[in-house]
């Protein structure tokens, strides 16, 4: 996987570099907005880049070594496998949408940011692991892998539509001419989001996985 990933990261990295610096050129001219260039350019190149460097690598080695497994009887599978495969699915598309954020958003200490972002999500994938482990129960008759997948997607989208939400009313309340009483109960939003975790990673699991125990 790592071999036929970096092998097509690098041709279709250096391509995607030639595209991409002819594209924006013209983006800047037609938009008149970096930013908004670089939303409408850049960022479904490199979503188009990220399935083609990463899960295409992913299913062909998955489908290249399928042909040496050995058929038998499915044992039960303890729920630790399904819960970590959820919370790392989440992971992967957290970490996309940090690395979709213009970087226009920061105008300064960028890095220092981003490193932040990532501390979290390692936070936010934690609480997933622990929320669908502890929902699930102790043997499953089977892991289904594309159920799992959905179910990690509704999660993340019902997320970041409350994250969208959240954003849009402190922004309206700002620009009504209100003033934060303090910068720090900023912090009050983020950790309901946070917690808000826990009942979306239930229901997503209820709702589209339908684990059955033994």
């Amino acid at each position: 996987f790592f071999g036929m990933a970096l092998v097509l990261s690098l041709g279709l990295g250096f391509v995607a570099g030639q595209v991409l610096s002819q594209l924006l050129s013209r983006a800047y001219e037609w938009f008149e907005s970096p930013t908004l260039a670089q939303l409408l350019v850049s960022e479904p190149i490199n979503l188009l880049l990220f399935v083609l460097d990463t899960l295409l690598p992913l299913w062909l080695s998955l489908h290249l070594l399928r042909r040496h497994a050995v058929p038998g009887a499915a044992g039960p599978v303890p729920r630790w496998e399904p819960a970590l495969a959820f919370a790392l699915c989440f992971a992967v598309i957290y970490l996309k949408l940090v690395s979709m954020l213009p970087e226009q958003l920061f105008f300064y200490d960028s890095a220092w940011i981003y490193s932040l972002l990532l501390l979290a999500g390692l936070l936010h994938t934690a609480l997933v692991f622990a929320a669908a482990w502890g929902g699930l129960p102790q043997q499953l008759r089977q892991c289904n892998p594309g159920r799992l997948i959905l179910a990690s997607l509704l999660c993340a989208l019902l997320w970041l539509l409350a994250f969208v939400l959240v954003a849009v009313a402190i922004a309206l309340y700002t620009l009504s001419g209100n003033e934060l009483v303090s910068e720090a109960l900023l912090a009050l939003p983020g950790l309901g989001l946070l917690a808000l975790l826990w009942p979306l990673t239930r229901l997503s699991l209820r709702w589209v996985y339908r684990p059955q125990a033994v």
